[in-house]
């Protein structure tokens, strides 16, 4: 074998190798004992508060997501209806309610509950005047008001636009079970 072939040889051997032992890596992370701090009180979520940080009703700084067997991602949601009119032109707010009663529904009819949700993003049109972001945040408080354990949030996003010139509000859930 000439030195080019045994070098190759060498580096994919390696490679496969390493390849091989990240399931391994991973299994043992997974399968090592939990903190007692840590451990979920009757479910997959821990909250987690960042004294650094404000605290805010609606959601955790962190949340440590342990034992769940299934994630359901729910792509952006905005204000429409079955056939694609959009409700609301002009009200973020008003937009943002509509989305959170069709979501309510729409994780019921699969199986889960708000209880479930451990991320959500907010994203708004950079037409959306900054007067309307508290009524968003209202009702996405509002909506998260009687879960247990707060999921995180994640970056409130002002975009160009979205899909339909008078979408101004479009949220993104997480859930896992």
């Amino acid at each position: 074998m000439n030195e080019k072939v045994k070098r190759d040889f060498l580096i994919f051997g390696l490679g496969v190798l390493c390849a091989l032992s990240i399931p391994l890596a991973c299994t043992r992370v997974v399968e090592e004992e939990l903190p007692p701090q840590a451990e979920p009180a009757g479910g997959v979520k821990v909250g987690i508060h960042d004294d650094n940080k404000v605290k805010v009703a609606s959601i955790n700084w962190g949340l440590k997501v342990r034992n769940f067997s299934e994630l359901f991602l729910l792509s952006g949601y905005g204000a429409t209806d079955a056939e694609g009119t959009v409700q609301f032109p002009g009200d973020a707010a008003a937009q943002a309610n509509f989305i959170l009663g069709r979501i309510e529904s729409f994780i019921e009819k699969n199986g889960y509950t708000k209880n479930d949700i451990i991320r959500f993003v907010t994203t708004v049109t950079k037409d959306v005047p900054r007067s309307q972001f508290s009524g968003i945040r209202e009702a996405t408080s509002a909506f998260l008001s009687d879960v247990e354990v707060k999921p995180t949030a994640g970056t409130f996003r002002i975009v160009q636009g979205l899909g339909n010139p008078e979408m101004l509000v479009e949220l993104d859930f997480w859930l896992a079970q």
